[in-house]
C-alpha cells in the first residue's frame, strides 16, 4: 500500500482571499490527506477497515479501499445527505445507518479484529495532514488560515508544520451556529440553529480538545457563523463558478465575517469538500 499518494492542490485567489480546493482531492475532499497515510501504514494482511464518518472520511475510504480491494465499512448517521450516502454505494462501501455511528464502528472493528480508521487518534492522519500545511508554507507562506473544525485533526496536522518557526499564521477555528463544541470555549456563540447546513461538522467526543484549545489561544483565533452567512458565502463563491461543500463556504464565511482581506494580505480559507447536493 506504499505507493497510495493524494493529490496536490490548487490555489486560487478570489475577491480578496486565497482558496485551497482540497475539494478536488481524488476523493473529494481534504480526508484523502490522512486516510492514504493510515492506509499506507496497515498491515499487509489487511482486507477490510471500518469507519464511522459524517461522510467525507468514509468516502474516501471508500475510494480508496476500492482501488485496493479492501472491504470498507463505513458508519453513518441517518442525518447523512443522500448525496453522500449515494456516492458511498456507488463506491461499494458497506453502509451502516444508525443513530450512534462511533460507538457501532468501534464494537463492529472490536468483534471482527478489523483496523479501525478513525482519524482523530491516529498519529498517522495527523502526519498526513502536514502535507497541507508544507503546500501552504511553499505557495504563499499564510498569515492566516481559515479551518472549518469538526474533531480538528486537519487543524493540527496543519499546524504542526509551523511547529518550530517562530512567526506562525494565525490559525482561526471556524464553527457554527448549530454545533460549535470548541469555539463556545473561545468566543460566544450565537442561539443554536436547526438544520444546521454544514453537517460534516458534528465531532462531539473530540480526543485532542486540549491541545486544539491551547492552540488557538495561543496562536489563533475562533469564529462562528451562521446558516445565514455560509448561504451567502456559499452563493457568492459560486458566483465565481467554485461550487464547494457547506463547510467550505463556512470559512470563507468567517473570512468576510471579520474582513481578513482589509487585515492580511494571504489569507487562506481550506474548501475542505466537494459538494454533493
Amino acid at each position: 500500500m506504499k505507493f497510495l499518494k493524494s493529490k496536490k492542490t490548487s490555489l486560487i485567489f478570489y475577491h480578496g482571499f486565497y482558496l485551497k480546493r482540497e475539494d478536488q482531492q481524488l476523493s473529494g475532499s481534504v480526508k484523502d490527506r490522512g486516510i492514504v497515510e493510515q492506509l499506507r501504514h496497515l498491515p499487509k494482511t489487511t482486507n477490510e477497515v471500518v469507519i464511522s464518518s459524517s461522510g467525507n472520511a468514509g468516502i474516501s475510504l471508500a475510494f480508496w479501499s476500492q482501488r485496493l480491494g479492501l472491504t470498507a465499512h463505513v458508519f453513518v448517521s441517518p442525518n447523512l445527505s443522500p448525496g453522500k450516502k449515494k456516492y458511498l454505494q456507488e463506491l461499494g462501501a458497506k453502509l451502516y445507518v444508525t443513530p450512534r455511528p462511533l460507538s457501532g464502528s468501534i464494537r463492529f472493528a472490536r468483534r471482527y479484529n478489523f483496523p479501525h480508521l478513525r482519524q482523530s487518534i491516529s498519529s498517522w492522519a495527523r502526519y498526513g495532514f502536514q502535507s497541507l500545511g508544507e503546500e501552504l508554507k511553499m505557495e504563499i507562506n499564510p498569515e492566516v488560515i481559515f479551518f472549518p473544525v469538526s474533531s480538528g485533526t486537519t487543524l493540527l496536522g496543519v499546524s504542526d508544520i509551523w511547529r518550530s518557526t517562530k512567526k506562525k499564521p494565525v490559525f482561526v477555528l471556524v464553527q457554527t451556529a448549530g454545533h460549535c463544541p470548541l469555539a463556545r470555549h473561545l468566543v460566544s456563540c450565537p442561539p443554536a440553529e436547526p438544520n444546521d447546513l454544514a453537517t460534516a461538522l458534528v465531532a462531539r467526543y473530540i480526543p485532542n480538545e486540549r491541545e486544539i484549545l491551547a492552540l488557538i489561544k495561543k496562536y489563533g483565533q475562533a469564529v462562528v457563523v451562521t446558516n445565514t452567512e455560509i448561504m451567502e458565502a456559499w452563493r457568492w463563491l459560486k458566483q465565481g463558478g467554485i461550487i464547494t461543500s457547506f463547510e467550505g463556504a463556512a470559512a470563507v464565511a468567517a473570512a468576510r465575517q471579520i474582513k481578513a482581506d482589509q487585515h492580511w494580505q494571504r489569507s487562506v480559507c481550506l474548501l475542505t469538500g466537494k459538494y454533493y447536493g
